[in-house]
């Protein structure tokens, strides 16, 4: 996979995230978790884009720790909101899939950057 369909694909997640949280009731507690779910992917799919531009290899290491920190993250409100809205589950199976694939993807190119940097 190249690193600009990844973009693509961590930039869909986040939009796809957006619409999803649009559905939800117009509440306080549902706000606040769609506020923090949409910050996390948006978040993470920024800081791909920002590494993709990173001036060195430390710069784009660093960049992918953190879009790993907001993948992960992201994985955590969609976990928690599948746990207490039940019935919101089978909208949230396959973002939940698609976050999980990214963070694999996102954990297993740092691996293998500091992996490279450690043989030098």
């Amino acid at each position: 996979m190249n690193h600009q369909n990844l973009s693509l694909r961590a930039k869909d997640l986040a939009i796809q995230i957006v619409h999803y949280c649009r559905t939800l009731p117009r509440d306080s507690e549902n706000y606040i978790l769609s506020k923090q779910l949409i910050r996390s992917a948006t978040s993470a799919a920024a800081n791909y884009r920002a590494a993709r531009c990173s001036r060195s290899k430390n710069e784009w290491i660093s960049k992918i720790c953190i879009t790993i920190e907001e993948i992960d993250e992201t994985n955590f409100w969609l976990d928690f909101l599948a746990t207490i809205n039940p019935e919101q589950k089978s909208h949230l199976n396959p973002l939940i899939i698609e976050s999980k694939e990214l963070t694999k993807i996102f954990m297993k190119m740092r691996i293998t950057a500091r992996a490279n940097q450690n043989k030098k």
